[in-house]
């Protein structure tokens, strides 16, 4: 299964699973299944005859085309104002995020709106993309920076309080001397921390060496992964402190 790790600006790893190629059409066919009734129901039960008898053509048209606008606009409509979701997305636990895993922005709904004419109605190149990219982006998520993640159901949600003790205003931190690190330095350890299949043994103790030396401290925790760890957190606690 795919995930997307996203690393806020504090330093918290948070790990997001993009929406799947079914899950994603399925709120596609649900969204048009509501347009097409929308559609269907302003025909059948709208007052043409009454609005063409009233006013001239270009009027009646112009009315016409207003009442065409929320089928038009659906989709930006609603993800700006339902938070990142259509009705099928909302129906399918699905939702629209920037990659950082922020909300998206309006500019970034309207983009991948705009090119959803290539990825949707041409040929389902977005499918392709979807099935090829990390984070099953189509075209239009490449382009706006965003992604379409799974919405997790509230009671699955389990979030153990103890991974973030360092947001505790009874934490003391362990090295005071980590206010001298700035935030280049900090993102240097938290890397290495979320990637340690990537980074040897070795590597790891090099880089505790430089930050003992840098801080001028010495470190007792039984692992030098443990030490950087420490040190992040201390690091993560003087952050919050200034927000």
């Amino acid at each position: 299964m795919k995930t997307s790790d996203i690393v806020t600006s504090q330093y918290v790893s948070i790990t997001q699973t993009p929406a799947g190629v079914g899950e994603r059409v399925l709120a596609r066919l649900i969204d048009m299944v509501i347009l097409f009734i929308y559609l269907v129901t302003l025909y059948r039960l709208g007052p043409w005859d009454w609005v063409i008898h009233v006013y001239d053509g270009v009027v009646s048209y112009i009315i016409y085309v207003l009442l065409q606008l929320p089928a038009i606009f659906y989709s930006p409509l609603c993800e700006y104002f339902m938070d990142g979701q259509t009705l099928g997305k909302l129906i399918m636990r699905t939702r629209v995020v920037m990659v950082d895993g922020a909300a998206p922005t309006l500019g970034a709904i309207l983009l991948r709106w705009v090119f959803m004419v290539v990825d949707v109605y041409f040929s389902c190149l977005g499918i392709i993309f979807i099935i090829c990219t990390r984070r099953n982006q189509r075209l239009g998520d490449l382009a706006a920076g965003t992604m379409v993640i799974r919405a997790p159901r509230k009671e699955q949600m389990h979030l153990s309080l103890d991974e973030f003790y360092y947001a505790s205003p009874d934490y003391t931190p362990v090295y005071p001397e980590v206010q001298q690190l700035s935030l280049g330095q900090a993102d240097v350890i938290s890397r290495m921390l979320n990637d340690r299949k990537v980074y040897s043994d070795e590597q790891v103790h090099r880089l505790v060496q430089k930050v003992e030396q840098l801080l001028d401290i010495r470190h007792h925790e039984p692992s030098d992964t443990a030490f950087l760890q420490t040190i992040l957190h201390d690091y993560q606690y003087y952050a919050l402190q200034v927000i």
